[in-house]
């Protein structure tokens, strides 16, 4: 379990290392992001079955990022076969599969909760008069609690998707480490991530432009900037060793 103690600066430090590492090795980084877009947006044409297959595979195509960054970050080089190697690996697709747990949950209680609310806002504002009043706060309330569901995901998704494809951890533990992590630094996390998206939205103001950098660079900056804040809170990656095992002792010399 990490104890870290992570500021603002460290956020933002994440995503500056991320965007580094990303434009070291542009041409798989890039690629990985591009190829991972498309399948995106081919899964999308599909009715309801699209979404949730992406949904439920978007943890093993992370995981791939993270291991490419990994290996570039350690001096090896990123490859865009990388995007894959979740599906690859003997024994960890099903594992960072379950990852997807959180955003599945929330996605269910949000369309119950729009269902609920939202009807009933339309109702009401139809009602006219106080009803009107009544049924956008019935809308706001339901964007505040979607809002918080989605934190709630990423929360539990944030650090375990690392830790699941580097270290092996159990899908269930790692999901509860990396709550305990963002609960412990709720208020730096949130306003570095407020601060970077910001950002994101000055560079998307720029016409078709902003939209191919954000897409083609940001993304995968972002998800190695996942890799940087999972080595700060858990000491992963480069400053991970593997100790070499101590060799055997040599047999008794018989006199």
């Amino acid at each position: 379990m990490s104890s870290t103690n992570i500021q603002v600066g460290d956020v933002i430090g994440w995503f500056k290392s991320g965007l580094s590492l990303t434009f070291k090795n542009p041409g798989a980084f890039i690629v990985m992001g591009l190829v991972f877009g498309v399948i995106s947006i081919v899964l999308a044409f599909i009715p309801v079955l699209g979404a949730i297959a992406m949904l439920v595979l978007a943890p093993v195509f992370y995981g791939g990022f993270i291991h490419a960054a990994r290996e570039e970050d350690q001096g090896r080089k990123a490859e865009i076969g990388h995007l894959f190697v979740g599906f690859q690996q003997p024994g960890k697709i099903g594992p960072m599969m379950m990852l997807c747990l959180p955003s599945v949950a929330a996605g269910i209680l949000a369309a119950i909760l729009g269902f609920v609310l939202i009807g009933g806002s339309i109702a009401a504002m139809a009602m006219g008069g106080n009803g009107g009043g009544m049924g956008i706060m019935g809308l706001v309330l339901f964007a505040l609690i979607a809002f918080a569901l989605g934190l709630g995901a990423a929360a539990m998704t944030y650090f375990a998707v690392p830790r699941v494809m580097l270290d092996g951890i159990e899908p269930i533990a790692a999901m509860k480490e990396s709550l305990g992590v963002v609960l412990a630094n709720i208020a730096s996390i949130l306003v570095g991530f407020i601060v970077i998206g910001l950002l994101f939205m000055i560079v998307g103001i720029i016409p078709l432009l902003g939209a191919l950098a954000i897409f083609l660079i940001g993304m995968p900056a972002s998800l190695c900037a996942m890799y940087f804040g999972y080595r700060q809170a858990f000491g992963g990656g480069s400053a991970a060793q593997v100790e070499a095992p101590t060799p055997p002792a040599p047999p008794p010399v018989v006199q």
